[in-house]
């Protein structure tokens, strides 16, 4: 009996496995056609072990429920068979794009055997869903006697990117042609012709601002830059895949094929592929005729000054004294003055394309000869990166990107890999800085809207610990490390209103706040009321309850907090820090500088990192450096050095932005770095500048900040890869003889600008109105008898040109409000994009009001009130932003273009309740005002201050006063 069960299991089993499908066995497919939806391997001839169906997240893929894909990432594949000729075949694959595409391959065979690869026309069809792109492959024209066909899916990257979803052969209709091709940029309105090779095929289209598709009666008409989706169909046969075709209006381009302004024209323009390829001749007589000063060691450090100075050598980089000087030495214990350049990569080249198409002359195929100049999908796009393409006619690779960069680097006299360059340049014994683990990688420690480390977190140091041991060891004995970063531009300014805003429940540095009130004044609630000017009746109830630091105590035990912070900061990753890597020093953590002009709160922070890091950092952007500044930092923390970590100047010359400090010309460039740098190196304690950054960012802005990012001439090279030349021949000159000005064996290059030194503050006098204006843009008659303020280039605090820009400004009062006229006269009047945190990115009117204490002159008090007035209008409404509140309050206020477009009128009443004020004739304040200049509504070009600077926005101290006087007429 057991016996027939097992012979009639295994009959089963035998016939089984003849009647159904297994890897690699053929199954015969008796059709002369196929519409294969891959729900299963039913219809196909045979596939590869490695294949199998994948049925998730089907909203990705069309909702499709089962895909073809592999499980290795080892080539795969499945095969077809028919019993006539195959004459056609579609099929549909979705791609992820967070990885290069890798094309589908199809192989045809007339005998199963013997296979011959077969090209095919591929295209995009609809949008990505969730990063997953579906292409459509489609193939016509096949060899006779063509019988099997077999899809090869590829990619080394992932197993799962490519799925197939669809497979027709002889079943599918052709795709619709269109005799304009896609891409194409007309110079006016144009008609379109749609095609289909299918007898009778009717075919159906939608521009992109229909919902429905329509039938196609004959040639669409083209006025402006447009979308049309259109597919076909056949009786009898399957539609086609929808096909995008895409058209520009040459009116409409910004961005040539280069990455170039179209609009700008400039001397070193980029014309054609052949520059490019001429470029690389150029190159090498450019690249050849430079040298490293032969007084340089293997690290950049000066040969010899170990034993000239009685340096230690100590196999790291470390701060010892030379000459009464606190000097940075080398592994081999020469003097090394830091000369770096950050940002030695290509992340900031990329500009995000997608959604604007119209405004650039050409973008490429995402899966062509310039994939690797996309940032892995469809968005991001790297004119440089392109232009490399076509110089070099190689793939980017970034490896030879980075050494090449060393090697130019080099030759510029640059010593340094400052930050965010990579993690390659000990492979070029080159010396580099790192950032250590910081907030940006650790979710726990941040806080919503403030850029803030918050070490008071429940296991703050366990959970730094374990980060710092999953790094530092792998570096910890590399001898071109110079040290680490442990963070990037706190920001120390906020904490003093950000802090007491937030809840304990989501903050933990309010809790430890809370509770450093409650020791501060003995758990006595009245005390701490009178001192803040609050009603509480519990400390228990501060640690959910919405605080203001308004008072000078409250602003006074703020500091005390902020202390606190640092020591608390600074001291947890010092100690962790040591315990992994005892041989790399700790480079601070690069203030802000509109932080840190706040003296109180430079002196603290000073004093806190003098105990603990090897250096302290900054990002210094300024047009001067301030001695008296950055002697003050090296004072109060006992003597450490200076590393200053970013600084730049830039032009508009190429279409760019001038960036934070910008400078009317390339030469003008180079004397500003010249006179920095020598600077800087000439005073004793500063041990490096590092310039940022490597590569011009994007003409459309960086892509991580969509269409409003970062567009600054920050490079040493433009997007051609083209080296500013006037501007590295001073750079060269500096760099070159660093150590002679160190030493103090020559004093240090300067050259005078002119540039305005700040004086005492300025006051005016607001009159008041008996009758209030009306708010119409048209500058009422009640103004007429109040004297104008006139801010002219004088006043410019960033940016260049724009000279004949100038703006008159009156202001009037009465019980309820303070009236702002401000009529300003500039050629590209009311642009501004922004109705957010952005708007000072965009023409408007900036004010700023300090209605209390105005004897404390250093940060911001939590009543102060910066308001910034668009100059736009949308739909025929005004938008106004407040700072340093969460309190959007209501104003009043109208914009109106002047004759000609030779400027704006904006009229406003702001509530005195809004701004804090009380009012009363006599009444002083702090007070400032300006204004922000865009010439196309996106990057702002220049702002303009009556009294203050760029720094405005976190320090009262560099405010004016005013005071409400009388009647104009008094």
């Amino acid at each position: 009996m057991n016996g027939r069960k097992v012979r009639f299991r295994m009959l089963i089993w035998l016939l089984t496995a003849a009647l159904l499908p297994a890897f690699g066995a053929p199954v015969r497919a008796e059709t002369a056609r196929i519409v294969d939806p891959l729900n299963d391997f039913s219809l196909t001839y045979k596939h590869s072990w490695n294949v199998g169906l994948d049925s998730s997240n089907p909203g990705n893929f069309g909702n499709d429920t089962a895909r073809a894909v592999r499980n290795t990432t080892d080539p795969g594949y499945f095969t077809y068979q028919l019993d006539t000729d195959v004459q056609h075949f579609t099929v549909g694959a979705y791609f992820w794009t967070g990885t290069p595409v890798v094309d589908l391959r199809f192989f045809v065979s007339t005998d199963g055997v013997t296979y011959t690869e077969f090209p095919v026309a591929a295209y995009p069809s609809g949008k990505p869903v969730q990063s997953w792109q579906l292409f459509v492959y489609e193939g016509e024209g096949l060899p006779a006697g063509t019988r099997y066909l077999k899809l090869q899916l590829e990619g080394a990257a992932k197993a799962w990117t490519p799925q197939v979803s669809k497979v027709m052969i002889n079943a599918g209709t052709a795709s619709v042609q269109a005799d304009i091709p896609s891409g194409t940029i007309l110079d006016g309105p144009a008609k379109l012709t749609l095609s289909a090779s299918a007898p009778g095929a009717a075919i159906y289209y939608k521009r992109d601002t229909d919902a429905q598709y329509t039938p196609y009666q004959g040639p669409i008409d083209i006025a402006s830059q447009t979308g049309i989706d259109a597919y076909a169909q056949a009786d009898g046969l399957e539609p086609s895949y929808p096909k995008t075709f895409r058209y520009f209006m040459k009116s409409d381009l910004l961005v040539d094929r280069y990455g170039q302004s179209i609009k700008t024209p400039f001397a070193d323009k980029v014309s054609s592929d052949q520059e490019l390829q001429d470029d690389l001749e150029r190159d090498r007589t450019y690249y050849g005729s430079l040298a490293v000063p032969d007084d340089r060691d293997g690290y950049g450090g000066l040969l010899g000054s170990a034993a000239d100075y009685g340096l230690q050598k100590t196999g790291f980089f470390a701060i010892q004294q030379a000459g009464g000087r606190t000097v940075m030495t080398d592994p081999d214990g020469n003097i090394f003055f830091s000369l770096g350049v950050n940002g030695m990569t290509t992340n900031e080249t990329y500009t995000q394309v997608t959604g604007r198409e119209g405004i650039y002359e050409w973008i490429p195929s995402f899966t062509g000869p310039f994939a690797t100049a996309f940032r892995g999908n469809p968005n991001d796009f790297s004119y440089f990166l392109a232009n490399r393409i076509k110089k070099t006619e190689q793939p980017y690779d970034a490896n030879a990107f980075f050494a090449e960069a060393v090697d130019r680097l080099r030759k510029w006299g640059f010593n340094t890999a400052g930050a965010w360059s990579g993690s390659t340049a000990s492979a070029q014994h080159f010396p580099y800085a790192k950032m250590l683990p910081s907030s940006s990688d650790m979710a726990w420690a941040q806080v919503d809207g403030l850029h803030y480390f918050d070490i008071f977190a429940d296991g703050a140091e366990q959970k730094i610990d374990d980060a710092f041991a999953a790094k530092l060891p792998a570096w910890k004995d590399d001898p071109y490390l110079i040290g680490y970063f442990m963070e990037n531009e706190i920001h120390f300014h906020k904490i003093a209103s950000a802090i007491p805003a937030a809840k304990a429940s989501k903050v933990a540095s309010k809790r430890r706040l809370v509770d450093l009130l409650k020791e501060k004044y003995n758990g006595d609630i009245a005390a701490f009321n009178t001192a803040w000017n609050t009603n509480a009746t519990d400390f228990s109830e501060l640690y959910e309850a919405p605080l203001s630091a308004g008072t000078p105590q409250a602003l006074d035990d703020m500091y005390d907090f902020i202390g606190l912070y640092a020591d608390t900061l600074y001291g947890t990753v010092a100690k962790v820090f040591r315990k992994y890597d005892p041989n790399h020093l700790l480079l601070g953590d690069r203030w802000l500088i509109g932080a840190v002009r706040n003296e109180r709160l430079r002196d603290l922070l000073a004093e806190t990192a003098g105990k603990y890091f090897d250096a302290i950092s900054i990002n210094y952007y300024d047009r001067n450096l301030d001695t008296d500044f950055l002697r003050s930092v090296h004072d109060k923390s006992g003597g450490k050095p200076v590393l200053i970590t970013e600084f730049n100047y830039g032009t508009s010359d190429q279409g760019l932005n001038g960036g934070v400090v910008s400078v009317e010309t390339q030469d003008e460039r180079q004397l500003r770095y010249r006179n920095y740098v020598e600077q800087a190196a000439s005073l004793g304690f500063v041990i490096g500048t590092h310039w940022f950054n490597y590569v011009d960012q994007p003409l459309t802005g960086r892509w991580w900040e969509g269409y409003t990012g970062e567009r600054y001439n920050t490079g040493l090279v433009n997007v051609a890869d083209r080296p500013y030349k006037t501007f590295l021949q001073g750079v060269k000159t500096s760099n070159d003889d660093i150590y002679s000005v160190l030493l103090g064996q020559r004093p240090p290059f300067h050259y005078d600008f002119g540039d305005p030194v700040p004086g005492e503050p300025q006051s005016i006098d607001i009159p008041h109105l008996d009758i209030p204006p009306v708010i119409d843009g048209n500058g009422d008659a009640a103004f007429e008898d109040v004297p104008a303020v006139q801010l002219t280039a004088a006043n410019r605090v960033v940016g260049a040109g724009g000279d004949d820009i100038q703006a008159e400004y009156r202001f009037g009062w009465d019980e309820s409000n303070l009236y702002v006229l401000a009529q300003v006269r500039e050629p590209t009047p009311m642009l501004n994009s922004y109705r957010n945190s952005s708007v000072w990115k965009g023409d408007g009117v900036e004010l700023f009001v300090g209605p209390e204490d105005i004897q404390i002159r250093e940060g911001l008090l939590s009543k102060d009130r910066q308001l910034i007035m668009s100059a736009a209008v949308a739909n025929g409404s005004p938008y106004w932003r407040w700072f340093n509140t969460s309190e959007q309050a209501d104003i009043r206020m109208a914009v109106q273009p002047m004759d000609g477009g030779s400027g704006y009128t904006l009229e406003a009443a702001v509530p005195w309740t809004a701004l804090n004020v009380n009012p009363a004739q006599g009444k002083e304040m702090l007070f400032d005002f300006g204004f922000d200049d865009s010439e196309d509504g996106i990057t702002r070009m220049r702002q303009y201050m009556w009294n203050g600077t760029d720094a405005n926005s976190g320090n009262r101290g560099l405010w004016g006063n005013a005071v409400l006087a009388g009647p104009a007429d008094m």
